[in-house]
């Protein structure tokens, strides 16, 4: 089974967008694993500003039914980074030692 992504997908960097939360759900990880503040910090401006991006410019360029998608896959995303980040971070912090 395969699945068609839009080719404007890529030519208008819609892949931006998944980039950027994968940084900023490592960087809250790793920033939470090793107790720095300004790791966290800067990977929860970096989701606000994916967020912002994905809903005021992403959005505007896709069919009503990749915007249905759009929200359930952010939404499952922020609900599932929510459940096992604090559990990725708690065995990172044991695999370091600290």
């Amino acid at each position: 089974m395969t699945v068609a992504i839009p080719t404007r997908f890529w030519h208008q960097g819609l892949w931006v967008s998944p980039v950027w939360a994968a940084s900023a759900i490592a960087l809250i990880g790793f920033g939470r694993a090793l107790n720095s503040i300004p790791m966290r910090v800067t990977g929860q401006v970096t989701l606000a500003l994916m967020l912002g991006r994905l809903f005021l410019i992403v959005l505007a360029f896709v069919d009503p039914i990749w915007r249905v998608v759009l929200f359930i896959a952010v939404g499952s995303a922020l609900v599932a980074s929510a459940y096992f980040l604090p559990h990725w971070a708690e065995a990172l912090r044991t695999r370091l030692g600290r």
